[in-house]
């Protein structure tokens, strides 16, 4: 999964990147994400040990239409915002104090806490194009769909079914 090393992000400053590409393994999604990758920009400010996040991902589509089934080319392009934290530590025997712990994976839809060097972004950006991607998906603002009877692309022109 792809991540970006803290040391990139110098103290009280910023890193950027644009135009970077990444395969689809490296994002760990497969369909219906285009074959060539997805395009990533993103900008990390790093402030009193959090890092803040301004991140651009988008990638080609394939899709199929839910009224005429056919499949159709579309894309998706997604701009969100990510606070990484250093996951907090827990001083061993805290709970036996009576002391209430939460420690959940990620407190919030844009904190994400992260261990040692490695910001995970990859996660954030597949999540986020996963998100993105429409349930449901149209070739065309007017596609006619099929016949309800025989099934007939009314795209394509009437259906030889009587009317009704």
């Amino acid at each position: 999964m792809y991540t970006v090393r803290l040391t990139r992000v110098p103290e009280d400053g910023a890193a950027k990147e644009t135009d970077v590409r990444l395969s689809l393994d490296d994002l760990a999604l497969g369909a219906p994400f285009d074959a060539a990758g997805v395009r990533l920009s993103w900008e990390l400010t790093r402030m009193m040990g959090k890092v803040y996040g301004k991140v651009r991902a988008g990638s080609g589509l394939t899709l199929t239409c839910s009224r005429c089934l056919k499949d159709f080319a579309s894309s998706v392009e997604t701009d969100f915002a990510v606070l990484f934290e250093p996951r907090p530590r827990v001083e061993r025997g805290a709970q036996d104090r009576g002391g209430v712990v939460d420690l959940d994976d990620d407190a919030g839809p844009s904190v994400v806490f992260f261990d040692g060097e490695e910001l995970p972004l990859g996660e954030e950006v597949r999540q986020e194009l996963e998100l993105a991607v429409p349930f449901h998906s149209l070739c065309r603002e007017r596609c006619a769909g099929l016949c309800a009877r025989c099934g007939a692309d009314l795209n394509e022109g009437a259906c030889a079914c009587p009317d009704p």
